[in-house]
């Protein structure tokens, strides 16, 4: 089995391989946004939910220590369970766990690369909330250009 470095680091390689600078954009609110996440870093590279930071927002969770596997949240919450992000990430890929089987986001913190795993977490993916783990689907942006 491969250590999760590994695995994060074979997945951001696949997904840095694609990636574009964002001279255009695409407010992703049509509530088909999580499946069409991996239709844009395929095509684009990256996905954002702000424009001017161009980076994907999570909501930090209380402690704001992440060390490694894959965070299924929560990341804290509004009103009626809905997400209420207060921070930006950059989603960069997406993988698989081999053993598990379980799927994730790869996304890039802006906080260094002594956070998390090298500056990255890897968020569940394809779960029942319409909001995605931890807000991702709130505001999505992608690059068209």
């Amino acid at each position: 089995m491969a250590s999760s470095a590994v695995v994060l680091l074979v997945c951001t390689f696949m997904a840095m391989q694609a990636m574009a600078a964002a001279e255009a954009y695409y407010s992703g609110d049509d509530g088909v946004t999580m499946q069409m996440f991996e239709e844009w870093m395929a095509k684009f590279g990256k996905a954002y939910t702000c424009h001017g930071e161009k980076e994907h927002r999570f909501a930090v969770f209380r402690d704001n220590f992440y060390s490694s596997g894959v965070f299924p949240g929560p990341c804290g919450c509004g009103t009626g369970g809905e997400p209420k992000p207060n921070h930006a990430v950059t989603l960069v890929g997406y993988c698989q766990d081999g053993a598990t089987g379980k799927k994730y986001w790869v996304a890039k913190n802006s906080w260094g690369k002594t956070w998390g795993q090298q500056g990255y977490i890897l968020l569940e993916k394809d779960v029942a909330s319409p909001h995605g783990t931890c807000g991702l689907a709130v505001s999505p942006f992608y690059p068209t250009a």
